[in-house]
C-alpha cells in the first residue's frame, strides 16, 4: 500500500508546500541508512517495518484527509472509537481484569501489569500499554471543542469532551493527564486574549521567560522540572530523569547514525526502555534522524498556522488542529510513542493537506445542489477596485457606488436562487427559483450595460 501512496503524493498538485513531506520522508531513509550503518544487513526486516510504519502512516494522512469534512469525519471517528473503549476500561480499572485480551489471549496484545493508581488499577484497554491509551484517548480532547463542537451549546461541547477525558482518566497515565493540562491552558488562553492580534506570539514569548526563569532559579534544568511534575510516581520521574542522561551521552558519543536497537550504556539495575520519544529518535537514528524529523514537524505546524483563511469554521478547525500537535510533540518529551501511538501521530501530522486546499479554495467538486449553490456563490465575488485583481466578497454599499443600484437587485436574485437550492430539491421551490431567476437575468443585464458606460467614460 505504500507504493501507491508514494506514487499518489508525486501527483499530487495542491496548494500545499511539500517540504514537511519531503522531511518526514527523509526522516524514515537516513532511519533504515542509520540502521543499515550499525547493525548491517541483519537489520534490513526492521528497515523496511520502519519505513513502511512512518512512510504509510504519515501518507494516508496527507492524501486521503483532502478536506475539512474529511477532517471532522476523521475526528467524529477518532471520538467514537475511544468511546465505545469507555465501558471495557471502566471494568478494567475496577476489577483488574482486561475483557479483551483474556479472550483473544495469544492473538492480541500482552498483558502489562501497573501498581494501582489512585484506588484504580490501570486500564490498557485494547492497546499494548497503558501510555498508549492514555495518549491516544486524550489527545483528540481540544479537536471536540474547535472541530465537533464547533457552534454547539456548552452541554454539547461538555458531552463530547466526556468522552476523551474519560478514557485518558481510566489509563492512569502522566501523558494523558499532561495532554488535559497543557490543551486546556491554551484553549483558555484563546478565549481570554481572542481580541489580540498577535496573542499566539504573546504565549511562545511567555512561554521563552518561563523557560529561562526556570534555568535561572532552579538547579535542575526546565526539562527535569518538566518530567518531576508531570509524572504520578516520582519513582518513575527520576527514572527518566537518569534514561536522560545516560543516553545524551551515548548520543554525543554516536552522533552520526546513533546506536541502532542496541542497548545504550547504563548501569545494570536501570531500566532499558526511555520514557522520550524525541530522545529515542536521535539515540536510535543520530542527530541527522532526529533533525530530519523534527523539521519536518515543524515545516507541517508552520504550513498549517502560516495560511489564511476566511472562513471562521475552517479557521477553528485549524486552530484545533494545532493545538494537538503541539502539545502531543510536548508530551513526548516524558513518553515514548510505538506501535499504534506513533501510526496514530503520524497520521495525524499528515492530516493537514485540507488546511492549504481550504486556503486556495480547491477541494473536490460540489455535487447536486451544493455544486448549483456554490456556481451561483461564485457571482457575489468582485475584483476590489483598490486592489487590482484581488477578489473580494461582495457587498451591496459598494456595488452601489460603483455598477449602479441595479447591481444589489442582481446580487439579491443570486441570494435567494442559492437559498432556494440549499433548502432542497430546486423542483421543490419553482416560483422562488424562477423570479429569482428572472431578476438576476433582467438586472444582470442592466449593470453590464452600466459597467460599459462607466468603462467607455473612463477610458475617453
Amino acid at each position: 500500500m505504500v507504493i501507491p501512496l508514494i506514487i499518489k503524493w508525486f501527483h499530487l498538485h495542491d496548494s500545499n508546500s511539500k517540504a514537511g513531506d519531503i522531511f518526514v520522508i527523509g526522516h524514515a531513509c537516513w532511519a533504515g541508512l542509520a540502521l543499515l550503518a550499525v547493525s548491517g544487513f541483519s537489520s534490513v526486516d526492521s528497515i523496511g517495518v520502519y519505513g513502511i510504519d512512518v512512510i504509510g502512516a504519515y501518507l494516508m494522512g496527507r492524501i486521503l484527509v483532502e478536506t475539512d469534512e474529511d477532517f471532522r469525519k476523521i475526528c467524529a471517528v477518532m471520538v467514537t472509537c475511544i468511546g465505545l473503549t469507555i465501558p471495557l476500561a471502566a471494568f478494567e480499572a475496577i476489577t483488574n481484569t482486561n475483557i479483551f485480551i483474556d479472550a483473544l489471549g495469544p492473538l492480541t496484545v500482552e498483558r502489562i501489569e501497573h501498581e494501582m493508581r489512585l484506588g484504580l488499577y490501570r486500564a490498557q484497554s485494547v492497546f499494548g500499554h497503558q501510555i498508549l491509551y492514555g495518549i491516544i484517548a486524550a489527545t483528540p480532547l481540544c479537536l471536540t471543542h474547535y472541530v465537533l463542537g464547533y457552534r454547539r451549546g456548552f452541554l454539547r461541547q461538555a458531552l463530547l469532551a466526556w468522552v476523551p477525558v474519560t478514557a485518558g482518566f481510566l489509563s492512569l497515565s502522566s501523558a494523558a493527564f499532561s495532554i488535559f493540562l497543557a490543551q486546556g491552558m491554551i484553549v483558555a488562553w484563546d478565549k481570554v486574549t481572542k481580541a489580540f492580534k498577535f496573542r499566539w506570539w504573546m504565549l511562545l514569548c511567555l512561554f521563552g521567560v518561563f523557560y529561562v526563569a526556570i534555568d535561572l532559579l532552579s538547579n535542575r534544568t526546565p526539562l527535569v522540572v518538566f518530567i518531576s511534575y508531570f509524572s504520578l510516581n516520582p519513582g518513575n520521574a527520576y527514572t527518566r530523569i537518569l534514561q536522560f542522561d545516560y543516553s545524551i551521552d551515548d548520543i554525543i558519543r554516536n552522533p552520526l547514525f546513533g546506536i541502532g536497537f542496541n542497548e545504550f550504556d547504563k548501569p545494570y539495575w536501570l531500566v532499558a526502555s526511555i520514557d522520550n520519544f524525541w530522545l529515542v529518535i536521535a539515540l536510535r537514528y543520530g542527530i541527522p534522524g532526529f533533525l530530519l524529523l523534527l523539521i519536518g514537524y515543524l515545516l507541517v505546524l508552520k504550513e498549517a498556522m502560516g495560511r489564511e483563511l476566511g472562513d471562521e469554521r475552517m479557521a477553528s478547525y485549524r486552530l484545533g488542529y494545532c493545538i494537538m500537535l503541539v502539545t502531543s510533540a510536548l508530551v513526548m518529551l516524558s513518553v515514548h510513542l510505538w506501535d499504534e501511538a506513533l501510526y496514530y501521530f503520524l497520521f495525524l501530522l499528515g492530516a493537514h493537506g485540507w488546511i492549504g486546499r481550504a486556503s486556495a479554495g480547491r477541494g473536490p467538486p460540489p455535487v447536486g445542489n451544493d455544486a448549483i449553490a456554490r456556481s451561483l456563490g461564485d457571482y457575489t465575488k468582485r475584483i476590489d477596485a483598490r486592489k487590482p485583481g484581488a477578489l473580494v466578497p461582495y457587498q451591496f454599499n459598494r456595488a452601489g457606488e460603483w455598477l449602479g443600484p441595479q447591481v444589489g437587485v442582481c446580487m439579491e436574485g443570486v441570494s435567494r436562487l442559492a437559498q432556494a437550492s440549499r433548502s432542497g430539491p430546486i423542483v421543490a421551490a419553482p416560483v422562488a427559483a424562477r423570479t429569482a431567476h428572472i431578476e438576476f437575468r433582467t438586472a444582470s443585464r442592466k449593470a453590464g450595460r452600466a459597467f460599459s458606460a462607466r468603462f467607455q467614460r473612463s477610458a475617453t
